[in-house]
């Protein structure tokens, strides 16, 4: 059975997305942390980059808040915009799936994109009948002044050595979509807390 950091059982044997049978990840880790030497990161130094993730997810949320006021649009108006930004013109139904809002509330969502100037719906070449959501110029020169935020904040934090970092981060951010996508996430509704 496979095990995560905290030794709660993963549901019914299965193994998170991008995990072998013998639970190692696409990057050779496996849920407990052990790497493919068979070494394990000291339990104090695992727990605590895992309190720094959260405390960067957190941190990343309150700059997206100031940047959601700063435009005068909401937080998931915002994740909607980078969606936009990182994957190009979709549907209101894409777009919902991917910012978890229910598909009727994104019209609304859109709405206010489209009012606020950093979006508008285009039809879709060959289907007059569906529409795509896309930034707008403004929506663009939004998105790369929220970056600037985030681009201030990386050189500080990173100093020279960014191609290391982008690496890690590129790294982490795969390991935590797979981990998104699994069927098998610790900590679900089956375990006692």
């Amino acid at each position: 059975m496979i095990t995560d950091t905290n030794h709660q059982m993963v549901a019914n044997g299965a193994v998170p997305n991008g995990a072998t049978s013998d639970g190692a990840t696409s990057n050779g880790a496996t849920p407990n942390g052990a790497t493919p030497n068979g070494a394990t990161p000291d339990g104090a130094a695992l727990d605590a980059a895992t309190a720094a993730l959260r405390r960067l997810v957190l941190s990343a949320h309150e700059l997206r808040q100031r940047w959601a006021a700063s435009l005068g649009i909401g937080v998931t108006d915002t994740l909607a915009l980078s969606h936009v930004a990182e994957a190009g013109p979709m549907s209101a139904c894409e777009l919902a799936r991917r910012t978890g809002v229910a598909t009727s509330s994104m019209t609304t969502v859109m709405d206010r994109l489209e009012h606020a100037g950093l979006a508008e719906r285009t039809s879709v070449s060959g289907d007059r009948r569906s529409l795509a959501i896309m930034l707008t110029p403004r929506g663009r020169s939004a998105l790369d002044r929220g970056g600037l935020w985030a681009r201030t904040a990386m050189l500080a934090a990173s100093g020279d050595d960014l191609e290391m970092v982008t690496r890690k981060l590129d790294a982490l951010s795969d390991a935590l979509r797979g981990a998104a996508t699994s069927d098998a996430l610790p900590g679900g509704p089956d375990v006692a807390g």
